[in-house]
């Protein structure tokens, strides 16, 4: 029976999130561009060090990269078919003469001799009006990306049929006819009559205000009509909510049908408006006195119905009460900053010690003792003021003995150069930002540092535990040091001057294709974690942790 009411009250949570993700208004970012983006990056000369890596625009990191371009006039085609697979296709209207496509292909991980073959299977063909766009399904292994943009003139007719393709479509006045699954489709600002269909887990996206609009998705939809009127007909049918966002004066009549008379929400003013009714075997609910000429119907989840001009204002009260917050949250972290460098005595140093743990403590976990705390404090002060700073050998050795207890394997191993470049790093970046934008954990009076402000060797009590912290939760920084030690041995003690210098193209990938062999790392350092915890138990882990901490800590 116990089994039974947790059971139950597991799947009551899981209802419950749902019916409140169902019932959100539509977001505003949605229906907003984003920066206009070159398909590819720009392709750097090879260096001759080694593969190159590409990056996209989401940051993922291949080896290979090709752009394919293609120009179709006017005169040429009457209009475009498409059919992409396991891609993402944008099309812009526009007033052209000719059809302006850019392919852009990029395939393969870092040190996988399957690179071009993946590359290879990203093709784009012609046949008269019809484009078909080509690419390997979805494989961690073997990964790849193919996006298409193409500036099309706006008053040719458009046809997309695709699969596993995302679709984003703009300012055309020609007829379109889109389909995909799997993905999003997303039009704005179109004139003309409109035919979208997602299917499998699809979602469509629209904003306009006229057309002859059909959509249907086996998910949801999102509507944002963008003016009082709307110019035309729009029919929207999901299997889940539909959420429209309406101008407060809008007056074009529309009506909506959900299963349950409490699938529909409205949060707008003209609700009052709203008339009920029961028909067809569901609830229907209209608005206006004239024949609907919208239409929006979810067969299994709500209509939800919201005023742009109350969704814009709550978005500025929200960005505002964000600023206000980030703003507190700044004067405290300089506070604390400010208190890191003027400890004077062992009660400044308690000072410092108890504002951090007031910031951290809702974080922090229960075993970590008031005797902790102390202890840092002392040490804080005696590196302050008698100069006994923690050596980087003793951190390094510290966390070794750590990763040897969990079973990881050697290149967990730090030593106490990479330890000091990781210091090195961070002091850089503390430098760079501080003083537009403060970070509690880019303090720059953390760091023990020389009288001319360079880094020194040893660190305080509080920037060894941070150190312990990176280790551990971002190992990644320790392989990129080692990338960079190993690339160029006094890195070291040059990377405040790196930092400030600005890097060439070509620099940044490199320093983006180790961050990503780091991350790798990382990350499989946080699968032996895992099993141990898995196999021994938290109490285990707990107490393995306190033995680094202990370790490090006079």
């Amino acid at each position: 029976m116990l089994l039974l009411l947790l059971c139950g009250c597991a799947i009551g949570a899981e209802d419950r999130a749902r019916r409140e993700y169902q019932i959100q208004p539509g977001s505003l970012f949605l229906f907003e561009e984003s920066p206009t983006l070159s398909p590819c990056d720009p392709i750097p000369a090879p260096s001759g060090k080694g593969p190159v890596a590409y990056l996209d625009a989401a940051g993922n990191v291949f080896v290979l990269h090709r752009k394919d371009q293609l120009s179709l006039a006017r005169t040429e085609v009457s209009g475009l078919t498409l059919h992409p697979a396991f891609s993402s296709v944008a099309i812009s209207g526009g007033q052209r003469d000719a059809y302006s496509i850019d392919l852009c292909a990029a395939a393969g991980e870092i040190d996988r001799p399957d690179a071009q073959q993946v590359l290879d299977g990203i093709r784009l063909s012609r046949s008269g009006d019809t484009l078909t766009l080509t690419a390997p399904s979805y494989d961690p292994e073997r990964p790849s990306r193919s996006e298409l943009r193409i500036a099309a003139p706006r008053d040719l007719p458009l046809s997309v049929d695709g699969s596993f393709s995302a679709v984003e479509i703009m300012d055309m006045a020609a007829p379109v006819k889109v389909r995909t699954t799997h993905a999003r489709i997303k039009i704005m600002r179109t004139s003309g009559s409109v035919d979208a269909e997602a299917d499998e887990f699809g979602v469509i996206d629209f904003a306009g205000e006229r057309g002859e609009v059909r959509l249907n998705s086996a998910n949801e939809i999102n509507l944002k009509l963008t003016a009082t009127k709307f110019n035309g007909s729009l029919h929207a049918l999901a299997g889940e909510p539909v959420r429209v966002i309406l101008p407060d004066a809008f007056s074009t009549p529309f009506e909506a049908a959900v299963r349950k008379a409490s699938d529909f929400i409205c949060r707008a003013p003209l609700c009052s408006q709203i008339k009920h009714s029961r028909r067809e075997g569901g609830e229907w609910f209209s608005f206006g006195s004239a024949t609907a000429a919208l239409r929006f119907v979810s067969t299994k989840g709500p209509v939800v119905i919201d005023s742009l001009e109350q969704l814009r204002a709550a978005r500025e009260q929200q960005k505002r009460e964000t600023d206000e917050e980030a703003a507190e949250r700044n004067l405290q972290t300089r506070h604390i900053n400010n208190v890191a460098g003027s400890i004077h005595s062992e009660a400044d140093a308690r000072e410092y010690v108890n504002l951090l743990w007031k910031h951290f403590a809702p974080d922090v976990p229960k075993w970590i003792a008031r005797s902790t705390l102390d202890r840092v404090a002392r040490a804080e002060y005696a590196a302050v003021a008698g100069g006994e700073f923690i050596p980087e050998d003793r951190i390094a050795n510290s966390f070794n003995n750590f990763v040897q207890r969990i079973g990881a394997p050697d290149w967990a191993h730090v030593t106490p150069e990479e330890l000091h470049a990781i210091r090195a790093g961070e002091l850089a970046s503390a430098k760079a930002t501080w003083n537009s934008y403060p970070n509690i954990w880019l303090m720059p009076n953390i760091y023990h540092v020389g009288s001319a402000g360079n880094l020194a060797p040893g660190c305080r009590a509080v920037e060894a535990l941070k150190m312990l912290y990176t280790l551990n939760h971002l190992f990644s920084n320790a392989i990129y040091a080692r990338e960079r030690l190993r690339q160029n041995p006094v890195a070291s003690h040059t990377v405040e001057a790196r930092q400030s210098s600005p890097s060439s193209q070509e620099q940044l990938r490199e320093y983006r294709v180790a961050f990503a062999r780091a991350q790798e790392k990382e990350q499989e350092l946080r699968r032996v974690e895992f099993e141990y915890v898995k196999q021994h138990g938290s109490k285990a882990y707990e107490a393995i942790v306190r033995e680094m901490i202990d370790g490090v800590l006079p």
